[in-house]
């Protein structure tokens, strides 16, 4: 998913950087749009989901079930929403003239970690 990302993302005209795990199986991925300046506004969303295994679940969590009106599963109500909404409006961002930076940060293991600081580092203090 992230290769997706940052080829049509790299191909509107973002700047890309991403940092893959230790393991090399899982990466974070850190998109540019707008001037190379320090600052901007940073939306950060996560494209992974944690183990469901030892919850109390009342239905399965991987498979999504509408019950009144709410959706239930996993990752159904989570940071993931930013990552869609971003990609859906990548192409007029990218049409945009930006007067400070744009930087779309989508990480994995939040929950434990953050990933991304290296990359959030060298965006605010050079």
């Amino acid at each position: 998913m992230i290769d997706y990302i940052s080829d049509y993302l790299e191909a509107l005209g973002a700047r890309i950087f991403i940092q893959k795990s230790d393991c090399g199986q899982t990466a974070s991925l850190f998109a540019t749009f707008g001037p190379e300046e320090q600052g901007g506004l940073v939306p950060s969303g996560h494209t992974d989901v944690v183990a469901v295994e030892g919850q109390d679940w009342a239905s399965d969590p991987l498979t999504m079930v509408e019950r009144e009106g709410h959706l239930y599963g996993r990752g159904t109500c989570d940071m993931k929403g930013l990552v869609e909404c971003s990609m859906a409006t990548a192409r007029e961002v990218a049409s945009l003239h930006l007067t400070r930076p744009l930087h779309l940060v989508f990480t994995y293991n939040e929950e434990v970690g953050p990933s991304m600081l290296p990359a959030l580092s060298r965006v605010w203090w050079g």
